[in-house]
């Protein structure tokens, strides 16, 4: 028996009929989901007959988590938002290659569905990609190694965290872009003829320290607050800039002796007349 580990693996995007960028990854469970369904009446038996099963629709779907490097990004967040840095009304179609040594696939027709950067003291910035798609097929995983990144990671003390005027200490960060894909149209069709998008909302979540300094975030004012999240590694930077920041009252537990009396600050963001609820600026080069 052989056995395959995950170091045989390998992940890739593209905008056209098959990937051009591969990844480095942390995990990944993208992948098609069929279904049967059954006839269900009445015929003198208790037994279900093997002869009444029928294929069902098939749902291609999955997660992949990266630890996004400035060009990866260049890549990434238009197919995030529907634009280059600005929230947009439609998101792109892309592709994805996944290879599992024995089984090597392609994924067509697929729209990010939620975007979710994630950073803390012992973990790089990470970004998981939860991914819906249309159909999946047997394809051999390009010869795109050369596209790599060679860049480094960003981690958390590479970020400025900013609300209102203030500048904050956190520690840990968590920013979500949820598009909020519709899932359910397959229009007579066995796998998904359609993707739309819902309504995007956008969320920016971490725990600072309940202070004199930061104890107005206990309660914020219901008109909101600007501010924006900024990581730079000598000549790369991407910031995430945020419109307007609302968040209602919410207790303040008291843990324990021993435990940190942080504020879970959970803020959600909203377009205004004049912006959008978030516009990232990324500088890879």
């Amino acid at each position: 028996m052989t056995v395959v580990v995950g170091h045989a693996t390998r992940f890739g995007a593209g905008s056209g009929n098959t990937s051009t960028e591969e990844y480095e990854f942390l995990s990944c469970d993208l992948g098609a989901d069929g279904s049967h369904r059954e006839a269900t009446g009445m015929r003198g038996s208790r037994s279900q007959y093997e002869t009444s099963v029928v294929d069902g629709t098939e749902s291609v779907e999955g997660s992949v988590v990266i630890e996004p490097r400035p060009n990866d990004l260049t890549a990434w967040l238009p197919r995030i938002l529907g634009a280059n840095g600005v929230a947009a009304s439609v998101v792109p179609e892309f592709v994805c290659n996944v290879e599992r040594s024995a089984e090597q696939n392609l994924y067509s027709g697929c729209k990010v569905d939620r975007a979710t950067f994630t950073a803390s003291s012992t973990q790089n910035l990470q970004l998981a990609l939860d991914i819906v798609g249309k159909t999946e097929a047997t394809q051999a995983f390009p010869n795109i190694a050369a596209s790599l990144s060679v860049l480094q990671p960003y981690v958390l003390h590479q970020a400025v965290i900013t609300l209102g005027s203030n500048t904050i200490a956190v520690d840990n960060l968590e920013i979500v872009i949820a598009n909020n894909v519709l899932r359910d149209r397959f229009y007579n069709t066995q796998t998904r003829s359609e993707i739309p998008e819902g309504g995007r909302t956008v969320t920016l979540g971490c725990d600072n320290p309940f202070n004199s300094t930061d104890v107005a975030f206990y309660d914020i004012a219901r008109a909101g607050v600007t501010g924006s999240v900024a990581f730079t590694n000598g000549n790369y930077s991407i910031t995430f800039t945020f419109a307007n920041l609302k968040m209602p009252r919410a207790r303040q537990p008291i843990g324990g002796r021993d435990q940190a009396l942080d504020k879970r600050l959970a803020l959600t963001a909203y377009a205004t007349a004049a912006a959008a609820e978030l516009v990232i600026t990324n500088d890879a080069t």
